[in-house]
């Protein structure tokens, strides 16, 4: 399973909990950001494969920003639910 869908399953399994729902609405818009981001790379690498090299520094942060969020959120999602 891809990352983003990971994600978005967990913000879709987490979208009525209210004690996360200020947490899992941002990530999952930059999830739908991100998806955004790679679709449009990849078109742009359909007619020049160097865009992938362009892109990469920048591509290569948001992914870990969008990660490094869902792992804070799964973690308040687990300190909630043993509180």
């Amino acid at each position: 399973m891809g990352v983003t869908k990971l994600v978005h399953q967990f913000c879709k399994a987490q979208s009525e909990n209210d004690a996360l729902k200020e947490f899992t609405e941002p990530l999952s818009q930059a999830n739908k950001e991100w998806g955004g981001i790679t679709t449009k790379i990849g078109m742009k690498a359909i007619r020049n494969p160097d865009e992938i090299g362009a892109e990469a520094v920048v591509y290569l942060m948001y992914a870990d920003y969008v990660v490094l969020a869902y792992c804070w959120v799964e973690t308040a999602r687990t300190a909630a639910a043993k509180l």
